[in-house]
């Protein structure tokens, strides 16, 4: 672990580049990350409300927004997980970097964008919302840390998995999928009835939920606290022994 600690310069600044990239040629650049995901919000939010009589705009756009900016993160960070070996494979064949550096590179990738793209959507809550600020600065920012970690360690084991089970790989769309359509992420669980144990049966829904936990219930500090420690023993865990999978991995692609 110490070892990293050389290389977060290299690893951010390797995750800007990959942010920038793909917006270097266009004239609103990083800008169109936030305008896609208000749109996408704006459509959603029009169709859903209407669908399940939503009444209280207001609530139900931090619910929706913080459900599906979270559920993206999450889903990004998974897909790409799949194919990441894969990707970098001649990387890890001439290079010394270990292969959690390509993990925690992809992973801030994704934390960039999921900050470009929550800018413009916080800014028209903080002004539209006035429980929004105060919920966040109450421990709604403890529910996103947890959040962003679970993705961390999540995506190390994605990254193991989709290497020695070949055939995870084509499930993961499928699943991600149906989790998402099946999850209270763009309603509330209410509007599911009886029905409402199917998002039990999502297994990413739970950190959904602690992110949304300040703004749509009592925080639970303790709770928090507690699963944010053992999501970092955990990535502590897990970086290294990906690292000594290196060989093992190649091998197997």
């Amino acid at each position: 672990m110490q070892g990293y600690y050389k290389l977060l310069p290299s690893l951010f600044y390797s995750a800007w580049l990959r942010l920038r990239l793909p917006y270097q040629r266009t004239r609103l650049g990083r800008g169109w990350l936030s305008i896609s995901t208000l749109l996408s919000l704006l459509v959603l939010g029009i169709v859903y409300s209407q669908l399940t009589g939503i009444t209280n705009w207001r609530s139900y756009a931090s619910y929706l927004s913080l459900g599906l900016l979270s559920w993206n993160l999450l889903a990004s960070n998974i897909s790409s997980s799949c194919d990441l070996v894969i990707r970098v494979k001649a990387q890890l064949l001439n290079q010394e970097l270990p292969p959690g550096y390509y993990v925690l590179e992809q992973w801030l990738t994704h934390l960039f964008v999921f900050i470009q793209g929550s800018l413009g959507i916080a800014l028209l809550l903080i002004a539209t919302d006035q429980s929004f600020l105060p919920s966040l600065l109450a421990g709604g920012w403890l529910g996103l840390l947890n959040l962003l970690v679970a993705c961390l360690w999540i995506s190390l084991i994605v990254t193991s998995i989709s290497v020695y089970i070949p055939d995870f790989v084509p499930l993961v769309p499928v699943g991600l999928q149906l989790a998402f359509l099946s999850s209270p992420i763009l309603y509330y669980s209410k509007s599911l009835g009886k029905l409402d144990w199917i998002s039990n049966l999502n297994p990413l829904y739970p950190f959904i939920k602690l992110a949304r936990q300040a703004w749509v219930s009592n925080m639970n500090w303790g709770l928090q606290s507690l699963i944010l420690v053992l999501q970092i023993i955990l990535v502590a865990v897990l970086l290294p022994w990906l690292d000594r999978q290196r060989w093992s991995l190649i091998e197997r692609l």
